[in-house]
């Protein structure tokens, strides 16, 4: 098997410099599907040299996880053969997998509010799972923003705006009870 560097550099001397241009653009799903199904005439209309990235993947997909992983699987294979990269599938799920059937959780920043990363670990976990059963590898959550101005739009999606609570929220493997946290994090 070559070595990934060798195959990157074989793959860039193949594709067209649109096609690279194209690795930067996405498309919401609905562009390349009617009715959740995938079909490959808006997907020659939408992107005849490939896309690098599909946003709120799993929004058109009404009937749930398995129309959406099979919509997946026709359009990575059309992807792949129009360039040779697969494409990026990518959600938004700061209160849970935007998806029909998904689970959906309370905000981050009451989520942080509990200061209690274990929920915030389970919510996780369940995010993942949620989004790998419809081929969506990245996860627009959890946001490690620090919220320091309350007009920015996205504050909701934050655990908050104090230096502990973000660090505090996103520990995969809590090591001390609620208490010593608090204690230990909030010194000046």
């Amino acid at each position: 098997m070559k070595q990934p560097s060798q195959r990157v550099l074989d793959l860039l001397a193949k594709i067209t410099l649109e096609e690279k241009a194209n690795q930067l653009s996405c498309v919401l799903p609905a562009m390349a599907t009617v009715k959740g199904v995938f079909s490959r005439e808006k997907a020659e209309a939408v992107m005849p040299n490939g896309i690098g990235r599909f946003t709120q993947y799993a929004t058109p997909f009404l009937k749930g996880a398995k129309q959406a992983a099979e919509a997946h699987n026709e359009l990575q294979k059309y992807i792949i053969e129009k360039c040779g990269v697969p494409v990026i599938i990518q959600n938004e799920s700061s209160t849970g997998l935007v998806a029909a059937g998904a689970t959906i959780f309370p905000i981050p920043l009451s989520l942080a509010s509990t200061m209690d990363p274990i929920l915030a670990n389970r919510m996780g976990q369940v995010l993942t799972k949620e989004g790998r059963a419809i081929g969506a590898k990245v996860m627009m959550s959890p946001v490690a923003d620090v919220a320091r101005d309350s007009r920015w739009g996205r504050v909701g999606e934050t655990f908050g705006k104090t230096r502990w609570s973000v660090p505090v929220s996103l520990r995969k493997k809590p090591r001390e009870s609620r208490e010593m946290t608090i204690q230990k994090t909030a010194q000046p």
